[in-house]
């Protein structure tokens, strides 16, 4: 009689058992893990066993409920499609990024347009009060009593220059220069 030693794989759960001694005769083991039955080869006729092994596999497989794995075994990830993945991801996130810095430039831009702007027309206002108010201490010229003063051009002058300054004043408050009526109403 010839022994051998062989190394069978359960079915049910994949689980190995090992150097198991095969005899002439039918014999059963069960599984360490599952507890299935294994039916270990006789010697000697090995179509007969094999024939009878695949045809009690199919039937313990096709008849038994899915056996309960403790961990998930995932499938291995191609490196090629992590790849594929990672580029996409990075290129969305370059496309996100330009378009918020090309906005943030168009909302810079605009706001320095609208800064110039509104000094532009500071600048416009402010001279047309200017304008106006340039000979508001004209029409006071010799209303003045001068009796006592050494240099009445030097008063004429400081009078005439106070004159113009609230005139001015004035203008640029009425016209809103400053757009200060604008920045309350928003």
């Amino acid at each position: 009689m010839t022994t051998a030693v062989v190394t069978i794989t359960c079915p049910s759960c994949g689980g190995r058992a090992e150097n198991v001694q095969t005899t002439d005769e039918d014999q059963t083991i069960k599984c360490a893990f599952c507890g299935t039955e294994l039916h270990i080869p006789r010697i000697g006729e090995r179509e007969i066993v094999h024939e009878r092994v695949v045809r009690e596999v199919v039937h313990e497989v096709d008849s038994g409920p899915a056996p309960g794995y403790e961990y998930v075994v995932r499938k291995k990830q191609n490196p090629v499609t992590l790849a594929i993945i990672i580029g996409i991801g990075m290129s969305v996130l370059l496309v996100v990024m330009c378009v918020s810095n090309q906005s943030a430039d168009d909302e810079t831009a605009s706001f320095e347009k609208q800064r110039a702007d509104d000094q532009s027309a500071e600048d416009t206002c402010k001279a047309s009060c200017k304008q106006q108010c340039a000979h508001a201490g004209d029409q006071e010229n010799g209303k003045w009593d001068r009796a006592g003063v050494d240099d009445d051009h030097t008063l004429e002058q400081q009078t005439r220059d106070a004159d113009v300054l609230v005139c001015s004043t004035q203008c640029e408050t009425d016209h809103d220069c400053y757009g200060v009526n604008k920045l309350l109403h928003h």
